[in-house]
């Protein structure tokens, strides 16, 4: 079985590893180490390799359950959340900003890097640099598999952190992308949006009043 303290993995996966018993625990982390094996062979820069296997486990676990999403376009309360990533996608990520001339906040780019915990930030300060003025995203196609596997059925204004502390969000949680994500974050290094993305130097500013 795999040591797990050796690994950087989701809160979700921490959580339910320690309701499983030991087999279930096995067949995850024979899970794991499948996508890690398969996402070290991934090239770089090359993020839909590792976005595609997520997206078709994230689908069929919508179909399976018949609940309705209630996210949708606009709905960007879960862009004031912080977002950990892959250094595949952070890399894949700076290369959109930069084919595509993405401009952004740096000031308050640097602001969620900095800080130690991500709540102490003002609501607005822990907006996601990548919104545009109509709260829909700019790297849509290519936003990180952690922000991918929120599926929230819940009311969307109960994903309001500026209204509600305690969150009593319903949602689908779905183990194997859980292990997909985790497994991720053990590729070259992984680690908060803001600060993986700071790592471009070639990013520009745009100093949105939002």
């Amino acid at each position: 079985m795999i040591d797990w303290n050796k690994y950087k993995i989701t809160e979700n996966l921490k959580t339910v590893l320690k309701e499983l018993d030991i087999e279930q625990k096995d067949e995850i982390s024979n899970m794991f180490e499948y996508y890690l094996t398969e996402f070290r062979k991934i090239p770089i820069n090359d993020s839909s390799v590792l976005h595609n296997p997520v997206n078709e486990t994230i689908k069929e676990t919508i179909d399976i359950s018949g609940d309705k999403i209630s996210c949708s376009r606009g709905c960007s309360f879960c862009c004031h959340l912080d977002v950990t990533v892959s250094e595949l996608e952070a890399d894949s990520i700076n290369k959109k900003i930069e084919e595509n001339n993405i401009n952004i906040d740096l000031e308050r780019l640097n602001r969620q890097s900095t800080v130690k915990n991500y709540s102490e930030l003002k609501y607005q300060d822990r907006r996601c640099v990548f919104l545009d003025e109509s709260d829909s995203c700019k790297i849509y196609e290519d936003r990180p598999i952690s922000c991918r596997k929120l599926l929230v059925t819940s009311d969307p204004d109960l994903c309001n952190t500026a209204k509600y502390t305690k969150q009593p969000v319903k949602g689908l949680l779905n183990i194997e992308t859980e292990a997909m994500v985790s497994a991720s974050m053990n590729i070259g290094k992984s680690g908060r949006l803001s600060t993986m993305i700071l790592n471009e130097t070639k990013i520009k500013t745009n100093n949105y009043d939002t």
